[in-house]
């Protein structure tokens, strides 16, 4: 198989601990991504066409790992279709034809609309400044300057140099991409373990009486333990726990709320009524067992209008 299907199955080790995962290979058309597919899987130059539909590979160079890559075709046609195959992605190797210089900006428009896609939050990138060998293209820093990758501060990234065609850089580009995957894949078990939530009251509702807020509007909800039908966070596990909420009121309207710990009145909230919308936002720390129960609940007879719409929030993680 040659000294770098050698080097590339040594670099395949690091994948191992980090169990099963899949790896979005996209780029433009005619980046060379269906060569380098191949060049990995097979260590052999395979002639290639545009491609017409999603060619899918699993490659499984070691037992207990399987690498899958997604060759997704980069024609204009096909690039709508891109964000249905995001999820569960562990990472993005984006190549790019660094002797193109003529879609250097349409390249990087493109890996923006990836890696801001909901699917890909904080995945890593390698970007393949591929077709080295010829003599119009740029050293990987120029392109990665080009490309923009300089904003990409909510992820790590890292740009080799490649030549497809006889797999230079392919090994120094996967290497590095295990790595960040493997801190990637570990850095997403620990947000795991923390029950976290976020959730907004929608619309503009009326309370009264021991109404209980159900904020209905939920964005994140690691752990599933906040309920939007109750309005209720039960706590999976004993800790502490910081929990926040932001109260707006419709103009000329008060805004009377308690903070409950189980069955306990743990504190309370108020917004005062002004000519316009007027807010308030409280934080508390809280220690919580397992499966105690925290939620907001109006504390007057009369009817009060809460400011839906995102301005009203309800959230909480465990700190520790």
């Amino acid at each position: 198989m040659g000294i770098l299907w050698t080097k590339l199955s040594e670099t395949f080790s690091y994948f191992t601990e980090t169990g099963h995962c899949k790896i979005l290979l996209l780029g433009l058309d005619n980046a060379g991504k269906t060569t380098i597919l191949y060049k990995l899987k097979l260590n052999e130059v395979v002639s290639s066409i545009p491609t017409l539909g999603f060619n899918v590979e699993t490659v499984t160079p070691r037992k207990g790992l399987e690498f899958t890559v997604w060759d997704v075709g980069g024609q204009e046609r096909l690039r709508t279709l891109w964000s249905y195959y995001f999820q569960d992605t562990c990472g993005l190797i984006y190549v790019v034809d660094s002797n193109d210089r003529d879609r250097y900006e349409m390249a990087r428009e493109e890996l923006f609309r990836v890696i801001e896609s909901d699917g890909m939050r904080d995945v890593p990138v390698v970007v393949l400044a591929n077709k080295q060998d010829l003599p119009n293209s740029p050293k990987p820093d120029v392109l990665a300057e080009a490309l923009s990758l300089q904003k990409l501060k909510d992820r790590k990234w890292f740009i080799q140099g490649t030549c497809a065609n006889s797999g230079e850089g392919l090994y120094e580009g996967l290497n590095e991409m295990a790595k960040l995957v493997k801190d990637f894949k570990r850095t997403r078990q620990k947000i795991k373990n923390k029950p976290t939530f976020f959730a907004f009251l929608k619309s503009n509702t009326i309370f009264s009486g021991d109404d209980v807020f159900k904020f209905d509007e939920v964005t994140t909800n690691i752990g599933q333990n906040y309920n939007p039908s109750t309005g209720v966070f039960t706590a999976p596990k004993e800790g502490v726990y910081q929990i926040s909420c932001v109260m707006v009121s419709v103009g000329r309207t008060s805004v009377h709320y308690w903070l409950y710990r189980n069955e306990e009145r743990f504190s309370y909230g108020y917004v005062s009524a002004t000519a316009h919308a007027n807010s308030n936002t409280q934080n508390w720390i809280l220690e919580l067992k397992k499966d105690d129960r925290v939620f907001i609940q109006h504390r007057t007879s009369q009817g009060e209008t809460v400011h839906g719409s995102r301005h009203s929030y309800f959230s909480g993680h465990l700190l520790f």
